[in-house]
């Protein structure tokens, strides 16, 4: 360690004894709660729509696909899911086929359970060039033996409990995005999942948003509190951390 390297380190040393709190960077959004925009299912309008907002507004979301069902009508394609790995997006494991893993785990369906969660991990590795590190549970249904295995697999299990934006959704009253942040951050919560599953009424998705319009909205209550540096905005891997 340098001469100089030794006086800033020794000035921490005694600004930590002395209960003193060191200046932060003037960027620095480490001590932030964690925000992050999670897309469920892998439809193809995240690719066509969701994507491109959240990169308007500088953020990127964490995409989890069904393995089995990408290139399917109306589902992202392997390229599709490639470009959005190039452009900054995570791509997440939701299983193989999307089924309810307590039940295979109860009917004692072990190798089912392996082809879900580990298979369907590989499948995204080989395809894109980055193995994904979480596993986002179907139907929110896990249970101890569930994320044992998904951890056996090098995975780190999602949060079952969370809250989706969508049908119903009006940004800036009571249920919208920038009140269940605040909500949350009251309850100490650090890191905060603004889970949706489409944007369209038209598509296949569960509860979407009415219209992209609303959507962007939603995005954009998110980007006033990011501005008013309230919270960061990270995808959900680094949350974890």
């Amino acid at each position: 360690m340098d001469f100089k390297k030794m006086v800033l380190w020794g000035v921490a040393v005694m600004a930590l004894a002395s209960g003193c709190v060191m200046p932060q960077k003037k960027d620095d959004r480490s001590m932030l709660p964690k925000v992050c925009f999670t897309l469920d299912d892998g439809f193809e309008e995240h690719y066509l729509m969701v994507a491109p907002i959240l990169e308007k507004y500088g953020f990127r979301g964490t995409f989890n696909v069904i393995v089995d069902r990408i290139g399917a009508k109306g589902y992202m394609t392997w390229d599709q899911l490639r470009d959005l790995n190039r452009r900054g997006h995570a791509i997440e494991n939701h299983t193989m086929t999307h089924p309810n893993l307590v039940e295979l785990a109860k009917a004692g369906k072990k190798d089912e359970l392996t082809r879900e969660i580990a298979y369907s991990a590989e499948r995204i590795a080989t395809e894109i060039g980055r193995r994904p590190t979480l596993l986002c549970h179907p139907y929110a249904a896990t249970n101890r033996q569930v994320d044992e295995c998904i951890r056996d697999a090098w995975l780190v299990p999602m949060n079952p409990h969370r809250c989706n934006f969508g049908e119903g959704t009006v940004p800036g009253s009571e249920n919208g995005a920038g009140a269940f942040i605040r909500k949350s951050i009251d309850q100490n919560r650090r890191c905060i999942d603004l889970l949706t599953h489409g944007v369209t009424k038209e598509g296949p998705a569960w509860r979407p948003f009415p219209s992209v319009d609303v959507f962007e909205q939603h995005v954009k209550e998110v980007r006033k509190l990011y501005d008013k540096r309230v919270v960061d905005v990270v995808l959900y891997r680094d949350a974890c951390r």
